[in-house]
């Protein structure tokens, strides 16, 4: 490598490094390709149950079938697949239940 002697020439030296090193990293670049959108093969949330409605339910019980799977229901009838249950308290009957309990109190006095 050679030494440039003066500041003039170190600073044009320098130019002429930097010019080839952007030369070189334009070659180096790549474009990236746009890639085809494959979604996961599994799903990342867990299915939730189906509730079904009370039409539902009344129809399956008199087809005789499981409420969770399409299989005859008896007495001695297990699901194969553990399956939760969700029990959810009403908003509706809990103020009615508040709404008595305040006309009960109030009577009493």
């Amino acid at each position: 490598m050679r030494q440039p002697r003066t500041i003039a020439a170190t600073i044009s030296f320098a130019r002429i490094q930097e010019e080839r090193l952007n030369q070189d990293t334009r070659r180096l670049r790549t474009t990236p390709r746009p890639t085809a959108y494959k979604p996961p093969s599994i799903p990342n949330r867990p299915s939730l149950p189906k509730k079904l409605t009370r039409e539902e339910l009344r129809d399956r019980s008199a087809k005789g079938l499981c409420w969770h799977y399409d299989e005859l229901w008896s007495r001695y009838h297990r699901c194969k697949k553990g399956c939760l249950l969700l029990i959810e308290p009403l908003e509706d009957v809990e103020e009615e239940v508040q709404e008595h309990e305040e006309e009960v109190m109030d009577e009493e006095e």
